[in-house]
């Protein structure tokens, strides 16, 4: 794949992926919501960075059909810089991803037992690869029926 290495906005980024997601994150009934700091930026690829983030992203909302508590559905996005990496954090408050199926999330074709019939177990193993690509890692933590939270982490050294 090539790489273009330029210097991106993320809040930019994400404005991208939310209104490309608008329209299902309607349908679930889910909130997107955007806490980035408008200077920050990665150097990378727009496109590629823009499809790892959706691929997350739309993960989080697919799996938030019953919000914890009467609270209401939503994925938070926030993100921080300092001179060594910029961390973003994709937190949604779904179902969680079970502890057998955690492992496993970032292989690819690997499905969930909760995952969507439509799903084919790629989204996640790209935005890995992409991410990886561009200098970064992605953890995540998850509890059931409490949610999920993605920590990307982009190395600018």
């Amino acid at each position: 794949v090539e790489m273009k290495h330029e210097e991106i906005s993320l809040l930019s980024v994400m404005e991208q992926v939310r209104a490309s997601l608008s329209v299902l994150s309607e349908l679930k009934g889910v909130e997107i919501l955007l806490d980035i700091p408008s200077e920050i930026t990665i150097k990378g690829d727009r496109h590629w960075l823009s499809e790892a983030m959706m691929n997350i992203v739309k993960n989080g909302i697919e799996h938030n059909d019953k919000p914890d508590g009467g609270s209401f559905a939503y994925v938070r996005i926030t993100a921080t810089q300092t001179p060594i990496f910029v961390r973003v954090k994709i937190e949604d408050n779904g179902s969680g991803i079970g502890e057998q199926d955690l492992p496993h999330i970032f292989e690819r074709f690997y499905k969930a037992k909760n995952a969507p019939p439509q799903s084919v177990g790629i989204g996640l193993a790209l935005a890995k690869q992409i991410i990886v690509s561009l200098n970064g890692k992605i953890d995540v933590q998850s509890k059931k029926q409490q949610g999920s939270v993605f920590t990307v982490t982009f190395y600018s050294v």
